[in-house]
């Protein structure tokens, strides 16, 4: 069930926790790595070969799926219960940012030059619950992303 979740979340596979072939312990590397040293039985392991337990976004979700497997069973809610916190905190980052996109689509087409006004904007998220705080960071974001870019002061163009 553990892994289902991660290969459901993660786009980007950085990691990978995998089984030693001498000793069966669990470990995770970064998944341009070719050969870790089994930190049980202390013999060299060829990666590609291992068997494949999971793969995941960050170290630090490899780092909570072995502490899963390592656990005893009788105690492994409480870890999943952290995962899907985590995944969570995710989901609900990404339906802001989409949430904001949405917003910037509509004030965009109100306007014939396709202006956003920078108050329009932020009277907008505001009524749609998103922090001021957050839109500017969203807004530095997108600019950087390529996203949104500013041709007027105050004012934004949404592509």
């Amino acid at each position: 069930m553990l892994i289902k979740i991660y290969k459901c979340n993660t786009l980007k596979k950085n990691f990978s926790i995998f089984l030693c072939q001498n000793c069966g312990a669990k470990l995770y590397s970064p998944s341009t790595q070719k050969t870790k040293t089994c930190l049980s039985c202390r013999k060299k392991i060829n990666i590609e070969r291992a068997k494949k337990i999971g793969f995941f976004e960050t170290e630090q979700d490899a780092i909570l799926a072995l502490k899963y497997y390592k656990v005893p069973k009788n105690l492994r809610d409480e870890i999943l219960d952290e995962i899907m916190d985590k995944s969570n905190e995710k989901t609900i980052k990404t339906s802001i940012i989409q949430q904001f996109k949405n917003l910037l689509n509509e004030l965009s087409i109100q306007d014939a030059n396709r202006l956003i006004n920078i108050q329009d904007l932020y009277e907008k998220a505001k009524f749609s619950g998103i922090k001021i705080e957050t839109v500017k960071k969203l807004i530095d974001e997108l600019i950087s992303n390529g996203t949104l870019y500013e041709p007027k002061i105050g004012f934004f163009h949404f592509t």
